[in-house]
């Protein structure tokens, strides 16, 4: 794929962002129109009209030659991981911290990056997923690099002719699936944190709900120190009998990967405080 350049003033045709269209649908990833300069599907079922028939596509685009490219995302198109600017790129790398990435990705125009894997069928769209990232996946759609935004334009970075698109990591996909939710605890979902609440006394309730907010506004630097303590607090309620462990774990685990914390370290955090909150109980 080698879709860079968006279509300008020199381009009346709007040529580059048909040709960029095609190509991405040659390689299998179904496309659609959304408004110039704009993220609106404009076809009349939206995103539910990607494909990748060449002969749609021509007709879609000689209809509106300035039409912005959405890739649908999920199988048979990429999973993204949808960057947000500074705060999105710091929690990003904190999450990757020591294992890194290696898939092509490209700029966005509000300054971010679009990280394209292998199109995963258990990853949906989730937003807020770290801080300032959100996951482009089953039912979900990106613009491409060739599209043109309203401060400026999404461009390959590292282009898939300089890298092959990488299937999502482990450590990514338990943090995006199921699969992190059963160790080291056996984690609730949360049809079951809702039921442990309720059988709980209103003081342990709310005692969970300040403690995840503490985790999710934590500064900086203080995230996992501050993952401990409200561990520790809430096993202490957990050893009297007022919430469930797995309600709690389940949480807090949510709460630290909203905020960039790993799933493996996080898990371990919240053990370990869980573990020794639970050696001293504490009364309503």
């Amino acid at each position: 794929m080698k879709a860079t350049e968006p279509a300008g003033d020199n381009n009346p045709a709007g040529s580059a962002r048909l040709d960029a269209a095609l190509e991405y649908a040659r390689a299998g990833w179904p496309v659609s129109p959304c408004a110039p300069r704009g993220k609106t599907p404009i076809t009349a079922h939206g995103l539910k009209d990607a494909t990748t028939d060449v002969a749609m596509i021509r007709a879609w685009w000689a209809s509106t030659a300035d039409a912005n490219v959405a890739i649908a995302t999920g199988p048979p198109g990429p999973t993204v991981i949808d960057v947000d600017g500074p705060l999105g790129k710091r929690a990003w790398m904190r999450f990757v911290a020591g294992h890194g990435w290696t898939t092509p990705w490209a700029l966005t125009q509000a300054g971010g990056w679009h990280i394209y894997y292998e199109g995963h069928p258990d990853v949906r769209n989730r937003a807020g997923w770290l801080e300032k990232v959100d996951v482009r996946g089953v039912g979900g759609y990106v613009l491409a690099p060739c599209s043109v935004g309203e401060s400026s334009d999404y461009v390959w970075e590292c282009s898939p002719d300089d890298k092959p698109f990488g299937r999502l990591p482990d450590f990514v996909l338990d943090a995006l699936t199921a699969r992190a939710r059963a160790r080291p605890l056996q984690v609730a979902r949360p049809s079951q944190l809702r039921v442990a609440r309720s059988v709980g006394t209103a003081y342990a309730a709310a005692a969970l709900d300040d403690e995840v907010d503490n985790v999710r506004s934590a500064p900086i630097g203080q995230r996992n120190d501050q993952l401990v303590r409200s561990a520790f607090g809430l096993g202490q309620l957990v050893a009297s009998g007022q919430l469930d462990a797995t309600a709690v774990a389940s949480a807090l685990f949510d709460a630290a990967l909203q905020v960039g914390l790993g799933g493996t370290e996080a898990q371990a955090t919240i053990t370990s405080g869980l573990s020794a909150g639970m050696t001293s109980p504490r009364g309503a």
